[in-house]
């Protein structure tokens, strides 16, 4: 799965290697369904860069697959305390753009990042953030959302900003790089700010073989859950990558 920020989807030659190379998915990141709004929050490099050249590009990709089953074609959002609203209007919009599915996914700031209590979800919006998912989940809108429990894990999350997860799923099928190039098993923040410098883990100098061995798994209770773990756990068994239609019929 690629993520990126749908720019690059209005270049041939990007699209149309990731047709053939067969990727599987392509998730693009758009905040709101609202232009101006996603471009305030999400500040385009240049002015021709904003919401509407990332919708071009998802439409590109969409076009250039043509009737070929990958790669597939998502939207993940970013929700904030400022556009709740935008859990369900987002899903709608990626459903009219033709999208095969739509994420929407609970910031992750540091309790102290300037801009944690502007933006970080807390306690108090639980009842807004239930409704919004509840309506979501019983509009049925046609992109594949992650499993009806997602929204009770980004609410327990906002709840409990730390918890116990059982039988936590770092280190045996997720690998998380960071921007730094630091390689983690576990995408929490809570893990990676307890774990001594000693034993980061880094892709420079290091080749993918030392780096991506096959853990034993870890399968342990974590009590250092937390809002990142909840960003990702999709991606562990998103029905977005299992085989569907005739796919399935020839698998």
């Amino acid at each position: 799965m690629v993520c990126t920020s749908g720019v690059a989807l209005n270049r041939p030659e990007i699209r149309e290697a990731l047709v053939e190379l067969g990727v599987d998915a392509v998730s693009v990141s758009l905040d709101s369904a609202v232009p101006i709004r996603n471009d305030q929050w999400r500040p385009p490099r240049r002015d021709s860069d904003g919401w509407e050249a990332v919708v071009r590009g998802i439409g590109a990709l969409i076009e250039a697959r043509g009737p070929a089953p990958r790669p597939k074609d998502g939207i993940y959002n970013v929700i904030t305390r400022l556009n709740l609203a935008d859990i369900v209007a987002m899903p709608e919009l990626a459903a009219g753009l033709g999208c095969d599915y739509a994420v929407p996914q609970p910031i992750a700031l540091d309790a102290g990042h300037r801009l944690s209590a502007e933006l970080s979800l807390t306690a108090d919006l639980l009842p807004e953030l239930t409704a919004r998912f509840d309506e979501l989940y019983a509009a049925g809108p046609p992109p594949v959302l992650p499993e009806h429990a997602y929204a009770g894990q980004v609410a327990s999350a906002v709840a409990r900003p730390t918890d116990l997860v059982p039988g936590c799923f770092g280190s045996d099928t997720l690998y998380f790089v960071q921007p730094d190039g630091t390689v983690w098993d576990c995408p929490s923040g809570l893990t990676i700010a307890a774990t001594p410098p000693e034993r980061h883990r880094s892709i420079k100098g290091a080749t993918a073989r030392e780096l991506f061995q096959v853990p034993p798994g870890c399968g342990s209770d974590c009590a250092l859950f937390s809002v990142d773990c909840v960003n990702l756990w999709p991606l562990t068994g998103f029905p977005v990558l299992a085989p569907t239609g005739q796919e399935a019929s020839r698998a």
